[in-house]
């Protein structure tokens, strides 16, 4: 398998107005935007498969906060065209898991393996390669982070690295916003002025655009009014049905049962209840 070389989330930037993100607290917002940044995928090594594909595979992770126990033993399979809620009450853990799986918070015990190549395997992710694969597993958080600019500034944020040579589609970009219901959002917009629904709609826009296998939403629908959760529903349905995945975790029971979502519930894998393995397993 050729290998992807890793790179620096603070390497420069072709967009001179991007470059503010440089300007950006680091121990703030470093993290969320390493999410954000890719490198390019070579060919065979990006892309949707095609439905039933092993995609992920979590294997007795173990998540710890404030050098405390919280997660032990997470078992999980994620298969293209799937839909997987995390499920538990809050403080239990999920969006650290969902941190986790991208690599934005450590695992102390575990493996994390993705779909990787042509030939289908999956491969076990060691921390040096999360920047290598940004491009594959996109998280987009509650409150995302906006940087200083316009909607395309922040749309091109992903298509701004010198390690990445493909052309931001601005129809693409101005036709992803449309179908989640950002049609009066102008690309020339100052994206910090948009609402906490647009905000929302944005990152995801950016997460879609770079063509991932598997999107991390937290809590995508809890700013969102009826119309416009029901634009993302539709969106994130025909991602999975071109081969993407969804993991979410979301208070929302009615976007949960439009996307027909399996649940894990993390309580079993909490450290004050015994947990069982397999639980969740495809």
């Amino acid at each position: 398998m050729r290998a992807i070389a890793a790179i620096s989330l603070w390497q420069p930037l072709h967009c001179p107005r991007i470059a503010r993100v440089h300007a950006l607290d680091r121990r703030r917002a470093g993290p969320h935007l390493a999410a954000m940044l890719i490198t390019p995928g070579l060919p065979g090594e990006s892309g949707l498969q095609p439905p039933g594909t092993a995609l992920l595979a979590v294997d007795g992770v173990g998540v710890d906060v404030a050098d405390r126990p919280l997660l032990r033993g997470v078992q999980l399979r994620v298969a293209a065209g799937d839909a997987v809620a995390l499920a538990g009450r809050s403080g239990l853990g999920k969006s650290t898991l969902l941190r986790a799986l991208v690599g934005l918070h450590p695992i102390v015990a575990g493996t994390i393996a993705l779909h990787r190549g042509a030939d289908g395997n999956l491969e076990t992710v060691v921390p040096a390669r999360w920047p290598a694969i940004r491009r594959e597993m996109q998280l987009v958080a509650q409150r995302p982070i906006v940087v200083a600019g316009s909607v395309r500034d922040n749309l091109a944020l992903a298509f701004g690295l010198r390690a990445d040579a493909r052309a931001f589609d601005i129809a693409g970009a101005r036709a992803m916003l449309d179908a989640l219901g950002l049609d009066d959002v102008a690309m020339d917009t100052e994206a910090r002025g948009l609402s906490e629904g647009q905000r929302q709609r944005l990152a995801l826009a950016r997460a879609l655009l770079v063509s991932p296998r598997l999107l991390l939403l937290d809590e995508p629908s809890s700013a969102l009014d009826v119309v416009a959760r029901d634009r993302v529903i539709a969106a994130l349905g025909r991602f999975r049905a071109d081969g993407g995945a969804v993991v979410v975790v979301s208070h929302d029971p009615s976007l949960l049962t439009a996307l027909g979502a399996q649940t894990l519930a993390l309580h079993v894998f909490a450290t004050l209840n015994p947990f069982a393995n397999n639980v969740g397993a495809r």
